[in-house]
């Protein structure tokens, strides 16, 4: 389970007071930078595939998806720690569903417990696999969105997806 920026052109005002703005993109903040356009959440399985997604404006937070993306999962949802919440371990422990979403500092808290900073290592070792979708998408130049509008957006999200999936799932025939 992860989420993608795709950043779209933050437009520019026209003589009339207009903008040339994608009303529909909007703006977050990630590391310190602004940025203006849409989130690619997946949920991807351990070869990599990705299973599902949701496409949405960039201000919800990545959170905001997993449950609709995790809700047929019946092993273990794994996830960075933006994801977790004792209401999600809760609710995940109730289905029968390990939890393996990273832990993350308390306020106030030093470091991690040597026992969890253990746990977090194999987490990211095993959940890395979510990112490869992602970087393909960026290396074949999804960088930025290519249209204004969510819907068309979406549907371009879509389409890069079906054809990472297709890509992945001839190396992994290959592989086997």
């Amino acid at each position: 389970m992860d989420a993608m920026i795709i950043e779209q052109a933050r437009g520019s005002k026209r003589d009339d007071g207009t903008s040339t703005r994608d009303p529909e993109a909007s703006f977050t903040r990630k590391g310190g930078e602004t940025y203006h356009g849409y989130k690619g959440h997946i949920n991807a399985d351990r070869s990599a595939l990705v299973t599902d997604y949701r496409f949405s404006d960039a201000a919800p937070h990545d959170s905001n998806f997993i449950d609709e993306l995790t809700q047929d999962e019946e092993q273990m949802v794994m996830a960075d720690t933006a994801y977790r919440s004792a209401r999600r371990e809760e609710r995940l422990a109730a289905r029968g569903v390990a939890c393996a979403i990273a832990f993350k500092r308390q306020r106030g808290q030093g470091d991690l417990p040597p026992l969890l900073k253990k746990l977090n290592r194999m987490i990211a070792s095993v959940r890395a696999v979510v990112e490869h979708p992602f970087a393909w998408m960026r290396q074949m130049g999804y960088r930025r969105v290519r249209y204004r509008g969510r819907r068309r957006n979406e549907l371009d999200f879509a389409l890069n997806l079906i054809a990472y999936n297709w890509k992945r799932s001839l190396s992994l025939l290959r592989a086997g």
